[in-house]
């Protein structure tokens, strides 16, 4: 038999401002061909916890099946959990999710330790902060362009690498040249 587990994990949100709440989601498994017991007894985040079973045991018999089991019970499972914290610093952090190799009936299948199967997976939530600001009016070659304005500037609009848009506010500036 070849016992496999893979995990991934989100963050929502991402980023958070000065600090905040984030629940991370785990997705885990069985890419094997046995079912995997004590998968939700053996699952942590390295900064956050507890980490909490949601769904995903379809049969209800605490295996973790796969779809390519060597047994009769050929389920796809996907077990879901979720883990809530508040986040003050920029952080990464691993989670990391151990299986054992078990017959359809919970048995183990090797007779010593370690033939169990882990992975681990990271997300990482940056914390944005107050501080000073870098407004480009158009992209010069040699350097940006100081940006002038007059009246209050209090809100600005961040578009990442994805197209996401972001509206973020701040402490209202006085009007002049920020670079």
């Amino acid at each position: 038999f070849r016992p496999r587990i893979e995990v991934t994990k989100t963050a929502n949100p991402t980023s958070v401002f000065e600090s905040g709440e984030v629940t991370y989601t785990y997705e885990v498994r069985n890419t094997g061909d046995v079912p995997l017991a004590d998968v939700a007894a053996r699952i942590t985040d390295d900064r956050c916890g507890p980490v909490t079973y949601v769904s995903g045991d379809d049969d209800g018999d605490d295996l973790l099946d796969t779809p390519t089991s060597i047994f009769e019970d050929a389920a796809d499972e996907v077990w879901i959990f979720t883990c809530v914290t508040t986040i003050t610093t920029d952080t990464t952090n691993v989670v990391t999710v151990t299986g054992t190799p078990s017959d359809p009936g919970g048995a183990v299948l090797c007779a010593t330790e370690p033939c169990a199967v882990t992975d681990t997976a990271t997300a990482t939530v940056l914390v944005e902060r107050r501080g000073s600001i870098t407004i480009v009016k158009d992209a010069d070659p040699n350097g940006a362009t100081p940006f002038q304005f007059s009246g209050t500037l209090g809100a600005f609009e961040l578009v990442d690498d994805g197209g996401a848009r972001r509206s973020r506010s701040f402490a209202n500036l006085a009007p002049g040249t920020y670079t």
